[in-house]
């Protein structure tokens, strides 16, 4: 069998290799630098290899990190820790069968793991399996009902499989309750104010949709969707010149993106007696077809 080879940084485990230097290994190697760890150090065989994995994925080094933890499973077949950021690593690679049979291997070896459910369902969501996805995230919440991720997530899949928008509010809701909402990103916490914002423009809810919207900008100015919902609400709060500033740091930010923001940008110029054909146009060019019909009664 041909061996598999890769480069990898040995670091912080074994005296031969510093952190900047790099080598050639196959698993055969990892496999004796193993038994020789295991004999200077005393430490379980499987346990240096391991900790090799843990810190070339932890390095974002994810398909070494994969091989080490290969190296680890096949010392210990039952090593439930190897499998899981094996999984993780496949998963970001997005080698995402494999990763799949890692988080099933897990879920095998300790059913209430709300983890290996989590980005199982993460997973399936990649493959565009939103159905099964789904049911990973309700047995992760089912498990430990204050997985705030698990309501994040899941709220997304609901969003892309047309659940009622109630449906997908309670989960961002949910979300926002958590303790472990301290622990997203600004950027994550930005998409769920922005989300449930919209959600809410579509109900027609434009005050209560307002302030979630400025909340999100709070933590992210960057994305131009963000702008783009703050923009569609000063319209039909009839807030033209607002609208116009929003939408235009939108366009702005990603104009090849922005179909929406043209449109609702060349709506309020016409509302306040500017030329806003040249908008209507270029959102109609972006796929906006409600421009059409716009550009028809206002542009000659």
């Amino acid at each position: 069998m041909k061996k598999i080879k890769y480069t990898v940084a040995f670091l912080l485990l074994i005296p031969l290799y510093t952190f900047s230097q790099l080598k050639s290994f196959t698993i055969d190697e990892l496999l004796k630098a193993s038994d020789e760890l295991f004999i200077s150090k005393g430490m379980p065989k499987d346990s240096g290899l391991y900790s090799v994995g843990d810190a070339l994925y932890q390095a974002g080094r994810y398909d070494s990190a994969s091989i080490a933890f290969s190296a680890c499973i096949i010392k210990n077949p039952l090593y439930t820790d190897a499998y899981y950021y094996r999984g993780l690593s496949f998963m970001y690679t997005k080698q995402l069968d494999f990763a799949l049979n890692d988080f099933d291997v897990v879920i095998k070896f300790e059913p209430q793991s709300e983890g290996a459910y989590l980005n199982k369902g993460i997973t399936c969501s990649y493959k565009g399996d939103y159905v099964n996805s789904l049911k990973c995230y309700d047995k992760a919440i089912t498990i430990n009902n204050q997985n705030g991720w698990a309501y994040y997530y899941r709220a997304n899949v609901k969003s892309q499989m047309k659940y009622p928008d109630n449906e997908i509010l309670k989960d961002y809701d949910q979300v926002i309750k958590m303790k472990d909402f301290d622990d997203f990103s600004d950027n994550q916490k930005a998409l769920i104010y922005n989300n449930k914002a919209y959600i809410l423009v579509q109900k027609g809810l434009l005050d209560e949709a307002l302030k979630l919207v400025n909340i999100a900008l709070k933590y992210d100015k960057t994305k131009w969707f963000i702008w783009d919902t703050r923009g569609e609400i000063y319209f039909k709060q009839k807030k033209f010149v607002e609208c116009i500033n929003d939408m235009s740091q939108a366009i702005e930010i990603d104009e090849s993106r922005s179909d929406n923001s043209f449109y609702y940008r060349g709506l309020a110029k016409i509302k306040s007696k500017i030329d806003g054909c040249q908008d209507l146009k270029q959102a109609f060019e972006l796929g906006k077809k409600a421009a059409q019909s716009e550009i028809a009664k206002s542009c000659k």
